[in-house]
């Protein structure tokens, strides 16, 4: 093994465990809901969820023998965050060794790979999935080629929009009958929880979720997707110019490069980071929206290959390549600086939990005009939440049998203690008013602004 790659290895572990232990957000305190479940009452759950079980179960698995803390739910992640790491670095097994050192050192900087080396979801495994299957590919191996295609597909709902460029690039390398086999065998699984997908596309078409329209000019649309990969979206607004100026040049000039040199490896790491957001965005106009940057994580590492294809190529470096790394390692500096100031993606909902935790009494029950507040509270302040049991259209994040699996009460408004009201353009018409109405009904006090701004709100009431 080459000693440089344990260093890089090193840094990688130590930036991925520094925020390991932040308090978890509702996505993941979904998680945890749905990994405390028996296995059986687990799988339920997720066939009203939007992905399929795979991240669940092994998530429950680690959980099981560590417990349901923060840092134990985030461990598969971190895990696979660091082999993807590794992964990288044996997908430029044939490259001189300076490329293959900078592209896994960017793998190991980049901080949307940090983010979700240490977010309770499925987006480490969709990673390495994606890189098995690349490997495979490049390797020409077929065994590994299929399972990194069975795990790509089984890693997270929006998985398929990899399958075109992994299938035309399965063909190329392997060759008809070897790609044909390792496409088949490789989405056997999902084959099977295709009939739980399509009832979980047909909920997103008519159920209120909350990925944004494709609108106005598309291009711009998705590389303002892809910029979010290179310079994630939770940074400071001033550097959001800079960042879609550089993360364009990243895609111009490696391309314009690869193109011009016919390079098969440039060429097929460009087909990887680029296809699967065409892919997307098409199945966006077309049918559904589902283009968001989070699902095409499995692009970044082609691309961070391609840069550091790019950047190392043997010739005499010009002005405008030396300006792009020049600002690029600037803002990528900034960028790994203000991701480490991770901001509060909990909307106050932790403070509110322990403020409750003195001020209810022990038999009062806390209640959600919404769904999306209840899962947190669930998670840090135990079973004394319920959602509002109305006649209204509640938008639901999450849908009956999810809700009838993981346990969560409906009671009637009566029997409410307190509130937590979130009002947001997200939230149904209806209910709303109901709410509005219904506090003013009970004489209700407001007695803590859980999180505010122009567009959403959301109060902490004591009812009387």
């Amino acid at each position: 093994m080459n000693r440089k790659l344990p260093v890089i290895m090193a840094g990688a572990a130590v930036l991925r465990i520094i925020g390991i232990g932040q308090p978890l957000w509702y996505d993941e305190a979904y998680t945890a809901m749905l990994v405390k479940l028996p296995i059986d009452r687990m799988v339920a759950a997720t066939l009203g969820d939007v992905h399929p079980p795979t991240w669940y179960l092994i998530d429950s698995a680690f959980c099981a023998l560590f417990g349901y803390s923060e840092m134990a739910l985030r461990l598969p992640s971190l895990i696979l965050g660091l082999v993807a790491v590794s992964l990288v670095w044996r997908l430029g097994r044939d490259l001189p060794e300076n490329t293959r050192i900078v592209a896994t050192v960017l793998m190991a900087v980049s901080p949307f790979q940090i983010y979700y080396s240490n977010e309770a979801r499925m987006y480490a495994l969709l990673t390495v999935a994606v890189l098995l299957a690349t490997i495979g590919i490049m390797e020409r191996r077929v065994w590994l080629t299929t399972a990194g295609i069975a795990l790509t597909l089984l890693s997270h709902n929006m998985s398929v929009i990899y399958m075109p460029i992994l299938g035309g690039l399965a063909l190329w390398r392997l060759g008809p009958r070897k790609a044909l086999f390792s496409i088949c065998a490789g989405s056997a699984a999902w084959v099977a929880w295709l009939p739980a997908l399509i009832t979980q596309a047909q909920r997103l078409n008519t159920g209120g979720y909350w990925i944004a329209d494709v609108t106005g000019n598309s291009a711009i649309s998705a590389i303002a997707q892809l910029n979010q990969l290179m310079f994630p979206p939770f940074t400071f607004d001033w550097i959001a110019p800079a960042n879609l100026l550089i993360s364009s040049a990243l895609i111009v000039f490696p391309l314009i490069e690869a193109v011009r040199l016919r390079n098969r490896f440039a060429l097929g790491m460009a087909a990887l980071a680029f296809g699967p957001v065409l892919v997307g965005l098409a199945i966006s106009l077309i049918w559904q929206p589902m283009l968001l940057s989070r699902s095409l994580i499995g692009c970044l590492p082609a691309w961070l290959a391609l840069i550091a294809w790019w950047i190392t190529l043997p010739r005499v470096w010009n002005i405008p390549r030396i300006a792009v790394i020049g600002l690029a390692c600037c803002t990528v500096a900034v960028t790994i600086f203000a991701y480490f100031q991770r901001y509060d993606r909990t909307a106050g909902l932790l403070e509110t939990a322990a403020w409750l935790s003195t001020n209810s009494g022990p038999d009062d029950i806390v209640c959600h005009s919404d769904n999306s507040s209840i899962v947190l509270m669930t998670y840090y302040f135990g079973g004394r939440t319920a959602t509002l049991d109305v006649d209204a259209s509640l938008r639901r994040t999450i849908n009956e049998e999810t809700t009838h699996a993981i346990g969560i009460r409906s009671v009637n408004p009566a029997q409410c203690d307190w509130l937590i009201h979130i009002n947001s353009p997200l939230m149904s018409r209806d209910i709303a008013p109901f709410v509005e109405r219904w506090l003013v009904e009970r004489n209700a006090e407001r007695v803590r602004t859980i999180y505010q701004s122009r567009a959403t709100n959301v109060y902490l009431w004591r009812l009387h």
